[in-house]
């Protein structure tokens, strides 16, 4: 069953940024893990009653406080991202660390639609981790229109102003 709950706020540890959510979404990822379809779901999830309390994964929202040991972000940071395999992007503040997939918004971008364009990101974003394509310049990735995935890459040099 789905419904509405007052919950205690979550600590933040060493590693972790504690966001406060402001735009978040309803997605394939958590229809499935409510409806435990496939079964296989139940033996991650509960087999008896759900063991995963607040769904969604995908978020945009600020940073609301920072562990000891966080050095890439700090409180008052516009934030969006993919909370992979841990949920809690439906709660008023989720936990998620420091090297989970999440970056700074844009300027002038808003949180309301940010969330979405989430999630095609999540694939490059963890392949290039799991490579480890560490190198010089900012990760970026080419985001074709239409249903498509984006492509991975590292950039040279700095990133050049769409505006110029």
């Amino acid at each position: 069953m789905v419904g509405v709950a007052d919950v205690p706020k979550p600590a933040v540890k060493e590693n972790e940024l504690l966001v406060k959510v402001h735009a978040t979404t309803v997605n394939r990822t958590d229809c499935a893990l409510r409806a435990a379809k496939p079964f296989l779901w139940r033996l991650l999830t509960g087999l008896i009653r759900p063991r995963i309390r607040i769904l969604g994964n995908e978020f945009a929202g600020e940073v609301a406080a920072v562990g000891g040991g966080v050095t890439s972000f700090k409180v008052g940071d516009r934030v969006f991202g993919y909370n992979d395999g841990k949920f809690g992007a439906q709660a008023e503040y989720m936990p998620i660390p420091q090297t989970g997939t999440l970056a700074l918004m844009p300027e002038g971008s808003t949180y309301h639609g940010r969330q979405e364009h989430v999630r095609p990101l999540q694939t490059p974003a963890e392949t290039t981790r799991n490579l480890h394509l560490d190198g010089p310049g900012p990760l970026v990735a080419e985001y074709p229109p239409g249903p498509h995935h984006p492509a991975p890459g590292r950039q040279e040099g700095p990133v050049p102003d769409p505006e110029e």
